[in-house]
């Protein structure tokens, strides 16, 4: 099973925007003016973002937003590298999504394995998650259907 698959799979009843064209990965490749990290270049030739159980874009559509997105990858990532005041590490990263409540992943280009946690409340601060996509996708799923179960 494909890292889509997995995706499609673990968020089944969530909302997926269709897939992307490859002209539509090319253009925002031209953008961002590098390439794409290889798993997100495969992902979004299959779905063009998604909306975790937060109803907040797990997954940033690519490049303009959408019903379940009020931006796009390549909209936050330019306006992430727009500003003097944001870390310097960001100009080397794409903003990939969020779960709803300020902190945004992002994946460094020059190493697209290392996925980061980032809130601009800490500055130059951010997380190191573990593992692929897929896992810390399904570990904030698992961890925000864990806080309703608690309220219930």
């Amino acid at each position: 099973m494909n890292i889509a698959q997995q995706i499609r799979e673990l968020f089944e009843g969530f909302p997926f925007g269709a897939p992307c064209h490859p002209s539509d990965v090319a253009k925002a490749e031209e953008l961002l003016g590098h390439p794409l990290p290889p798993p997100l270049t495969e992902l979004y030739l299959n779905f063009n973002g998604f909306a975790g159980p937060t109803d907040a874009a797990f997954f940033y559509p690519l490049l303009t937003p959408t019903s379940f997105s009020n931006t796009s990858l390549v909209e936050y990532t330019l306006s992430l590298r727009g500003e003097d005041y944001f870390p310097r590490f960001l100009q080397r990263a794409v903003a990939i999504g969020d779960y709803g409540v300020g902190p945004c992943w992002v994946i460094l280009i020059d190493t697209p394995g290392k996925i980061l946690e980032w809130d601009g409340e800490w500055g130059d601060d951010y997380e190191t998650l573990e593992g692929t996509l897929a896992d810390v996708w399904e570990g904030k799923k698992e961890w925000y259907e864990s806080v309703i179960k608690g309220r219930t």
